[in-house]
């Protein structure tokens, strides 16, 4: 496993370098996560000793105040990238089910450059601070100890762990104090998601997500996944994405919802 995610991070820190090379003011949106796409492919595609592999959840472009989890749903989009943005991209690569979730921000005022340093920080200190048996409250201690005092953070928004094939494990990593007892043992997977803003009014991610729907995924909290299961029998394509999430964009017209 700890070679395939020395694989996984060396793809996705490759992809980035390209994506810091071609992103600026007036980049569509929608090329831009097309890219991201198709260079996921290109990368896994090359890798012999798998079974599965690509692209592990829809890639996010999440502008401004759109916090996370929205991903183009359409092939018309004529958006571009306008000069006093900010932009979280977040895309995830799997191999055999085991997934990376890592994310980063891009701004083209350096007006923005203190906050993109503070989430940096803020996310190396959390993700420093992680050791065999530790509570996960105290790996959020770490984080908001690294926030510099003019900045906010989304309340409902985390890191988590990360399963085979399960983008959202069961533990979470909080981004603020709250009673929480779980913690990290040896071999466990985690994302640390900090969502630092320039607000310290508490805000939620219902408070600025926007209403698009653009990620899908079987309920595996609800039930285990089950092949036989007569929606995915009616929707045969659902089976190759297993527990993984989707875009109602990659389904065949006549199978979107």
């Amino acid at each position: 496993m700890e070679e395939t995610y020395r694989t996984l991070g060396d793809i996705h820190n490759r992809i980035e370098d390209k994506i810091l090379s071609i992103i600026k003011p007036g980049t569509n949106i929608f090329e831009l996560c097309l890219f991201i796409e198709n260079q996921i492919s290109i990368e896994t595609n090359s890798i012999s000793y798998s079974n599965s592999r690509g692209i592990a959840f829809p890639v996010g472009i999440n502008i401004n105040s759109c916090a996370a989890h929205y991903s183009p749903t359409t092939t018309s989009s004529l958006d571009v990238f306008l000069l006093d943005d900010v932009v979280k991209i977040d895309y995830g690569i799997h191999i055999d089910g085991y997934i990376l979730d890592a994310a980063f921000t891009v701004a083209f005022k350096d007006e923005h450059r203190p906050l993109l340093e503070a989430t940096m920080k803020a996310c190396m200190a959390g993700a420093k601070s992680f050791k065999n048996n530790k509570r996960l409250i105290e790996v959020t201690q770490s984080i908001v100890n690294a926030v510099p005092s003019q900045y906010g953070i989304i309340r409902d928004l985390c890191g988590h762990q990360i399963k085979p094939y399960t983008i959202h494990g069961g533990k979470v990593v909080p981004n603020v104090i709250i009673p929480y007892d779980m913690r990290a043992l040896a071999g466990e997977i985690y994302t640390v998601e900090p969502f630092i803003t320039t607000t310290k009014v508490p805000i939620t991610y219902e408070d600025i997500t926007t209403s698009n729907i653009s990620h899908y995924m079987y309920n595996y909290f609800a039930k285990p996944f089950d092949t036989a299961n007569p929606v995915l029998n009616m929707l045969p394509i659902l089976k190759s994405y297993n527990t993984l999430a989707f875009n109602n964009r990659w389904l065949p017209e006549k199978e979107r919802g």
